[in-house]
């Protein structure tokens, strides 16, 4: 509707954003002149927000600056007043009549289509003309402006229907003139603004900022616009903004292998992360753009451009595409408005939101975060007379709970799960498409399904955005890939696997790169959810009912129990025993569609279905070939009729179903199709879903059970209703109503589900806890997440034997997801805000943080939590800490929070962790602290809270957090800005961390990153230092190549420093114990000895493991005593190594029996100190020990444990050792195989230079062969292992090679 405002009027709204709206406008002249213009209004409600509108008129004086046939062209700001509102500020600018970059794309996508390399070039020289305009602008006084744009997307370039490429939206640029900076706590902050994965790297670091910055946001959008998808968008904010900072962008022929080298070239030097290795402005690049038209002989122009997007003006004029959605919003969530382009009006379906940017503060409504199906139904004409029923599909998709987004002639794409949420949307999904094909069989329909997270707002609306887009475009592609079939994604086949059945998908279905499955059949609810568990005394008492039945008693049984608890599994069982113990029952089980409450009938036309044998969309003739069914039930002509009408029937011109008149003559037919099949015996009628069910057939239920009471025609009915709710009002007078209430199972059945679901006679005890603590006893929440744990393979089964790795596993059934979604969504917004705010904050929920990050007083928020507590979203973990009831929950909760809105929050969650512990912060709570920085995008800000957390925890002894922790301080800080004396800090107690502990993930590739920082910028000491340091921990990590070029390179720096030597030679001894390498370890400690006596602990322990190796045991031992008297008191992890080194002094002494006596004492110091690495090892040693002495089967049990301790803990070496150990025992038992387990085992060592591994394998093989009788073969493994040692200076095993020779003969 056109209205005034000032000397405008307003013709029409064209989009909304964070902060301002736009629209279409006209302003009037002299002599009839008028002209059309787009308006950009400064929102009401922000217009007294002082920051907003001084960026508002920072625009506005910004762009009048700037005038280029490339930039859209504003003419004028002003500001009117209207009446009870402030002052309307806008700017009023050249209209474009077109689409922008981000619509255009997103057409293409849903259509699979690849842009032309040449309209990807073209349209990327027509932005650089633009963005070189802009660059080079100057002020009254000839210097320069220094603009940058600093928000270079798909959203803010905009292509007009005459094929114009024009650059909008300067609302974040900036200039010199007009740079501001943030004055907060007496610092100076350059706040970060635009869309993150189109920003440059410097720019998402807040850095200076100049024209070359716009060109990598460029190179991202030429990218995007060849490739079809941009290069650094990831699975959130946190992801994408590290993708940025390291410029990690896939090759762009990796992407488009059919990329020109030219244009790969350019993109490729785009998107470097330094930028003086970018084009150096957008001049040049425009240029080379250019060229590449020279180069390949390609041609674009402004014309092509035209005829290119002129096949979307049309559709522009229509209810907008769900792909295109993103007209309105961002996917990156950006907290800029929409630009003036033409955007049509949205669907008259529903009423969508636009997403907006996410307020940081809790007691204001946001946005969530909900699992979806999303439901494509296409038709194609083939045969005019037959045209697509498109109002046939919408009335079956709403009887299924969808929610209609989008139809059109061809067309219906529907939502799944946003109302009354239970985890069965895409089962309903696929259930309204199966039946709607069957409704409108050949007339060319077919369906997609696809699921995933959508945006909701405040009010349960859909909000309309680049997820939903990608949503519907894969749905719409599967629904392409097949002919009058259902297609579903992978994700949405994996949900509804255990209910129909699956075929591949034909291949050529090219619209579907993803994959699919072709859905075939809908299978019973009997046998496909396995053995039934528990419940026996509700099925005991359902029995007794229905004998009561028998006596021509009609009952009616509501089985009562909240969404998923097992109603359905229930009645499934009830017709299965029936059927199995040949019991004189008819059974007949129907479902109330979930929409039915609202539509008269429908619970009694799902019973007539069953009852009738046909479904649900079945044509005409299939449902009037019931019609001689209905006769033999005695009903009459005008009954007959009415029930057909009600499955479908047409039965002439006259109205097919829901006809008024009807209601009388079908309850008239169903009692009367009940007494005669209750005649001779009993029939059970079971209603699922019945919380759906309409009051009509509610009615008709009560009037013939009523009806029977006390009467001579009594019949033997029962009538079933599995509901969630309390029963219809009109069945709680009956005298035979009785109500059985299901709760969650008790903690022996739960395990007996947990073990029957998995396949294994005993569920072991920490996945029945595991499942214990985040299920509670729901039966359907303990199969799907059991479902989940078997997929992400945290729980596998192998011959009867259960492997665990649940640390970390963060399985969510799907089905809790949406229960707790939708309880969370019905809580008052306050109470709302408090459990985001914990979720935000993580378990255990500190009241006092969560106080201070809400912005409340204590006394406030405690009330608070009481609630939350008393309804069972939180429960007290202490005197002043709450927690979630169980991860799952805790998880659910803060998945509901958009992405957009968890970076702020997080950042706040750091500032009110600081706000309560003050300096204190950083030891008792600064791996938290790091990690609310990490997720806020503040990474150099959250290595130094890590780190400092890392050395809290070595002084604590807790080693195997303080290597994660500093390795994530290594991989998150700027390690250009650390002075090279923190860095080197940080790899020494790295070191020291990792030296008794042997793990340390990608240790590799961060150690190296932190050794060029200190090259470039520390000491010689330092660079020495770090280097030892370094290969060190490589070498107790096993990575010897790498450790070894460290101790080269240490060694040529240290020069003639004997201390550096010193320190050098320390590190080389370490490794050649480790290796195995003794004879190098062996010089290595004689030129440290030269030096003078070794003081270090660990140094004198490496010496006594090489002296034992090399034969010299009263040397080790000394050298052990020694480190004992140096070692500091009370040292658990030193005492631990000592003993392990006694047990390899004492077995190359060949004292097997001292040896294993002091295995067994190392083995409970590794335990007690809690040292998972040294208990593997440990144990390790003792099964050798006991092997050597001859106790097999201790020996078994022993390298078994440490075998599976290593395999828990990522110890690939000791397990790798004790594989080939257990081998030998098993050939040593007759189990064949044993030799080549061996040899395998021996190549994977020697391919890894473990060199006392190998030859250890190649002694133990050699025995074998021995003993079977292969002599030759066996005398050949000694003589290789013996010139081996030898040359290792492993002269234990030299020895025991020689005395096995001897013995061949």
């Amino acid at each position: 509707m056109e209205r005034q405002f000032g000397r405008y009027v307003l013709l029409e709204r064209l989009g909304a954003g964070g902060m301002a709206e736009v629209w279409k406008a006209k302003s009037f002249g002299a002599l009839g002149f008028e002209k059309t213009l787009a308006l950009k209004r400064i929102l009401p409600e922000l217009a007294r927000e002082p920051e907003l509108l001084e960026m508002f008129v920072h625009e506005a004086k910004l762009s009048v600056r700037l005038s280029h046939a490339n930039i859209v062209q504003v003419f004028d700001l002003g500001f009117v007043e209207q009446e009870g509102e402030p002052p309307g500020y806008y700017i009023a600018m050249e209209y474009v009549a077109g689409l922008d970059l981000a619509t255009l794309l997103a057409r293409f996508r849903r259509t699979k289509t690849r842009l032309p390399f040449g309209m990807a070039v073209f349209v990327a020289a027509e932005v650089a003309k633009a963005l070189d305009h802009a660059h080079r602008r100057r002020d009254e006084q000839g210097k320069p402006l220094g603009i940058v744009h600093r928000d270079v997307s798909p959203q803010n370039i905009l292509v007009s229907w005459e094929g114009e490429v024009k650059v909008t939206d300067f609302g974040i640029a900036k200039a010199k003139g007009f740079m501001r900076e943030d004055e907060h706590a007496g610092e100076s902050v350059l706040r970060v603004r635009g869309k993150l994965s189109y920003m440059s790297p410097e720019q998402s670091l807040a850095q200076p900022l100049d024209g070359r910055s716009d060109l990598f946001s460029l190179g991202t959008v030429l990218y995007e616009l060849v490739a079809g998808t941009n290069p650094f968008a990831g699975a959130g904010d946190a992801e994408t903004l590290r993708r940025v900072r390291a410029a990690e962008a896939p090759p762009l022929e990796l992407a488009r292998s059919d990329v020109p080298r030219e244009l790969a070239a350019i993109v490729r030097r785009l998107l470097t992360r330094r930028p003086e290795e970018r084009v150096a402005d957008a001049g040049r690049l425009h240029e080379q753009l250019l060229g590449y038209f020279y180069a390949t002989g390609d041609r674009f122009g402004s014309n092509d451009l035209a005829e290119l997007v002129a096949s979307f003006h049309d559709d522009a004029r229509k209810t907008p595409e769900i792909e295109a959605g993103s007209v309105l919003g961002d996917p990156q969530g950006t907290e800029h408005e929409r630009t003036p382009v033409e955007v049509p009006t949205t669907s008259a379906s529903l009423k969508v939101a636009v997403e907006n940017v996410a307020t940081a503060n809790f007691l204001e409504p946001v946005g969530e975060r909900r699992e979806g199906t999303v439901l494509v139904v296409a038709g194609t004409c083939r045969i005019p007379a037959l045209p697509f029923d498109v109002e046939g599909a919408r009335e079956v998709i709403t009887r299924y709970g969808g929610v209609i987004l989008e139809q059109e002639p061809s067309q219906v794409v529907a939502l799944f799960g946003l109302e009354d949420a239970d985890g069965r949307d895409t089962e309903a999904a696929v259930r309204a498409a199966l039946v709607i094909l069957r409704a409108q069989k050949g007339r060319g329909a077919s369906a997609g399904v696809h699921v995933g997270r959508v945006l909701v707002d405040a009010r349960g609306m859909p909000i309309v955005d680049a997820r939903l887009g990608t949503l519907v475009a894969q749905a719409q592609g599967l629904a392409r890939a097949v002919a009058e079939q259902v297609a579903a994604s992978h994700p949405a086949a994996r949900i509804v696997r255990g209910a129909f059945g699956f075929d591949e998908l034909p291949d050529g279905a090219s619209s579907v790169p993803e994959g699919g499955r072709v859905i075939t059949s809908a299978r019973p609810p009997i046998g496909t959810s396995g053995k039934f568990v528990g419940r026996q005394e509700e099925l005991r008492r359902i029995g007794e009912i229905l004998a009561a039945a028998t006596r021509k008693r009609a009952q009616v049984i509501t089985v009562l129990g909240e969404k998923g608890i097992g109603k359905t599994r229930l009645c499934a069982e009830i017709e299965r025993r029936l059927g199995r113990g040949n019991w004189s029952v008819g059974f007949y089980a129907a479902s109330c569609p979930p929409s039915g409450a609202e539509l008269p009938w429908s619970g009694l036309q799902a019973m007539l279905q069953v009852l009738c044998g046909v479904q649900e969309g079945d044509g005409e003739q299939a449902i009037l070939a019931t019609l001689p069914r209905l006769r033999a039930l005695g009903l009459q002509e005008e009954e007959s009729s009415a029930v057909l009408r009600q499955l479908g029937a047409r039965l002439g011109d006259r109205p097919s179903r829901h006809v008024g008149g009807m209601g009388t003559t079908l309850r008239a037919a169903f009692t009367r199709m009940v007494h005669k099949l209750c005649e001779d015996r009993i029939h059970c009628f079971a209603w699922d879903d019945a919380q759906a069910m309409d009051a009509a057939t509610a009615e008709v239920i009560a009037s013939v059970a009523s009806r029977n009471e006390g009467a001579a025609s009594a019949i033997r009915a029962v009538f079933l209703l599995a509901t969630r709710t309390a029963p219809p009002s009109v069945l709680l007078p009956l005298a035979r109503h009785h109500v059985v209430a299901l709760g969650p199972l008790g903690g022996e059945e739960s395990e007996r589900l947990v073990a029957e679901r998995i396949g294994v006679r005993a569920a072991p005890r920490e996945l029945a806890a595991f499942c214990r603590e985040r299920a509670a006893g729901h039966p359907l929440f303990i199969e799907e997440l059991l479902k989940e744990l078997v997929d992400a393979r945290a729980v596998e089964v192998e011959d009867g034997r259960v492997r665990l790795r649940l640390d970390g596993a963060r399985a969510v059934p799907r089905a809790l997801r949406a229960l707790m979604e939708a309880r969370v969504s019905r809580l008052p917004q306050r109470e709302r805000g408090a459990l985001n705010a914990a979720a935000i904050l993580g378990d255990p929920v500190h009241t006092q943080v969560l106080a201070a990050l809400l912005g409340e007083s204590f006394s406030v928020v405690d009330r608070g939590i009481g609630e939350l507590v008393a309804r069972g979203f939180l429960r007290s973990a202490g005197p002043a800490e709450v927690s979630f009831p169980s991860p799952m929950h805790g998880e659910i909760v803060l998945d509901t929070i958009p992405h957009e809105a968890r970076r702020d929050l997080h950042g706040k969650a750091a500032e009110a962790y600081r706000a309560v512990f003050g300096d204190e912060v950083a030891e008792a709570h600064g791996e938290r602290v790091g990690t609310h920085l990490y997720h806020a995008g503040d990474r150099d800000r959250a290595a130094t809270f890590y780190a400092r957390a890392a050395s809290h925890r070595i002084r604590l002894c807790q080693l195997e957090p303080s290597i994660r922790l500093l390795l994530r301080a290594i991989d998150l800080a700027d390690l250009d800005r650390r002075p090279a004396t923190e860095i080197t800090s940080w790899l020494r107690e790295l070191c020291a961390a990792v030296l008794p502990v042997r793990a340390a993930p990608s240790l590799e590739d961060l150690s190296a990153r932190a050794l060029r920082r200190i090259d470039a910028a520390g000491t010689l000491e330092q660079r020495v230092a770090a280097r030892v340091d370094v290969a060190r921990a490589l070498g107790a990590v096993n990575r010897f190549d790498r450790a070894y070029v460290e101790i080269d390179l240490a060694f040529k720096l240290a020069a003639q420093n004997e201390e550096l030597q010193r320190c050098a030679l320390v590190a080389e001894i370490d490794l050649g114990a480790r290796s195995g390498d003794f004879a190098r370890a062996a010089r290595a400690a004689d030129r440290l000895e030269a030096m003078g006596p070794a003081e270090d602990p660990r140094t004198l322990l490496a010496i006594a493991h090489v002296r034992a190796a090399t034969g010299v045991a009263a040397a080790a031992l000394l050298a052990i005593d020694r480190a004992e008297a140096k070692s500091p008191s009370g040292d658990p992890t030193l005492a631990s190594e000592r003993e392990k080194e006694r047990v390899l002094v004492y077995a190359f002494m060949r004292d097997f029996r001292a040896a294993s006596e002091a295995s067994a004492r190392a083995v409970e110091l590794a335990r007690a100190a809690g040292l998972r690495a040294e208990m593997a090892a440990s144990l390790h040693n003792l099964g050798d020990t006991t092997r050597r002495l001859g106790d097999f089967p201790r020996a078994y049990a022993t390298l078994t444990e440490s075998l599976q301790i290593a395999e828990e803990a990522g110890y690939e070496r000791i397990a790798s050792l004790n594989r080939v150990h257990l081998a030998y025992l098993d050939g040593q038992s007759g189990k064949p195989g044993a030799e080549g387990r061996i040899r395998e085992l021996v190549k994977y060592a020697e391919a890894r230079g473990y060199h006392a591994d190998a030859l250890e394998g190649r002694s133990l093989l050699a025995s074998l062969l021995a003993e079977h009788g292969a002599r030759d073969e066996a005398r050949r493994e000694l003589e290789l292992v013996l010139r081996m040692a030898d040359a290792y200076g492993n002269g234990f095993i030299a020895d025991d090679a020689r005395e096995a020779l001897a013995k061949l003969g």
